[in-house]
């Protein structure tokens, strides 16, 4: 199986350029998904509306049914990185990723929630 991720940062004050990682869209041959970080709280990402920007953002990113489609750029705040391989001997990249690439505890949300 051949496996992929781009990792989706937020940039809470663009002037010390400080990212959060806030999930990863994991591709496979089969499917998208989504797996989000565990999140900061609204203080911590700049107020609430930093924090409403953010899921915002990981709604749209919910609805991803195509990995290469996006651009890239969700917001001047929030990134979609470059997409990174996965090792060939990953199983579950939904896992390797939440375990490997993700910072804390992270959720993986399935397509129609």
């Amino acid at each position: 199986m051949t496996a992929a991720y781009r990792l989706v940062t937020f940039t809470p004050d663009p002037i010390r350029e400080t990212r959060v990682a806030i999930g990863a869209l994991v591709a496979t041959d089969l499917e998208v998904t989504l797996i989000e970080s565990l999140l900061p709280s609204a203080e911590h990402l700049g107020g609430p509306q930093a924090q409403a920007l953010v899921k915002l953002s990981l709604e749209s990113l919910r609805q991803a049914r195509n990995f290469k489609a996006h651009t890239g750029f969700l917001g001047p705040q929030v990134l979609l990185g470059p997409a990174t391989d996965l090792p060939e001997h990953v199983d579950s990249p939904n896992e390797w990723v939440r375990d490997h690439v993700l910072p804390g505890a992270a959720t993986q949300v399935d397509e129609g929630t």
